[in-house]
């Protein structure tokens, strides 16, 4: 190789090697990871709960009461992608899955995990149906289980049993894990699950970031024991404006003060779907409310 030809390739490479080292530097300073994105959705007196992980994967984990959740979706999704990856009936009562018959009619919907619990309403019914003319692949929650989407952790911590007879308390529990940040939904769950979960879960329960509470704030969840095991830095009250139930119920409002009273560092903020759809934006490293 002469002297004209080595500088010649020598040259080449230094462009090309700097040209990858600017690349990469750009994108490191200047190009930022999509987040995980996790909507509560505003369907008046009800529960949605809508993830869309940083590769635009959707989980939807209940539906509220009816066609409320379309427009609720419209508000944060792209019209244009109908998919749903993955869908989470947490327990079959209408304010948790009458939103899943038009979802179903709109979106195309991969996986469906659902409670062993069954009803004899109409609504359900109507699921079941809209469900099987789907053709998605159903499978009931009777045992613990876990899965992974896009770096994000499901793991199902309930129920375990089929002994329990009562809807509310076959609801799934959820921890949702992404990076430092923890979230804890737990359907309409009593207080005996919640102890239950704590009792059975204590390492991954403990100091967790976002906790929807229990049943929309029903006196009968959120205990003062659950919110000291998990020490939450964000509360979650899904129920509607004026809903006639009194949700959140003062008994937790009260609750949670004295929880935020003891536990000043861990600035606790509450949220509420009444006033409109919560969204979060969660990095590996932190969460924040979506701009």
């Amino acid at each position: 190789m002469n002297k004209k030809t080595a500088i010649t390739v020598l040259t080449a490479t230094i462009l090309i090697i700097g040209y990858w080292w600017y690349a990469l530097v750009w994108h490191m300073l200047f190009t930022e990871e999509e987040p995980l994105r996790v909507h509560f959705l505003d369907v008046g007196q009800g529960d949605a709960i809508v993830l869309e992980t940083p590769n635009s994967h959707r989980v939807v984990i209940d539906a509220g009461r009816g066609i409320q959740v379309l427009s609720a979706l419209d508000d944060i999704v792209s019209t244009r992608n109908r998919n749903i990856d993955v869908v989470v009936m947490t327990h079959p009562d209408e304010d948790h899955i009458g939103g899943f018959i038009p979802i179903l009619e709109r979106y195309t919907v991969g996986t469906i995990l659902q409670s062993f619990a069954v009803s004899e309403s109409s609504v359900y019914k109507q699921v079941m149906e809209a469900i099987e003319k789907e053709k998605a692949g159903v499978h009931t929650i009777q045992q613990p289980r876990s899965f992974l989407l896009d770096g994000v952790q499901f793991d199902i911590l309930w129920p375990l049993s089929t002994e329990v007879t009562e809807t509310n308390a076959a609801s799934v529990a959820l921890l949702v894990t992404y990076g430092n940040t923890e979230i804890v939904l737990t359907g309409d769950a009593p207080t005996e699950i919640e102890n239950f979960l704590i009792e059975s879960f204590p390492e991954k329960l403990d100091d967790i970031e976002i906790l929807k509470a229990g049943h929309h704030g029903s006196k009968t969840a959120t205990t003062a024991t659950f919110l000291q095991h998990t020490k939450p830095n964000a509360i979650v009250y899904s129920a509607g404006k004026d809903n006639p139930y009194g949700h959140p119920h003062d008994i937790v409002l009260s609750r949670v003060r004295v929880y935020a009273e003891k536990n000043p560092t861990e600035n606790l903020t509450e949220y509420y779907t009444a006033n409109g759809t919560v969204s979060f934006c969660i990095t590996p490293t932190q969460f924040s409310v979506c701009n």
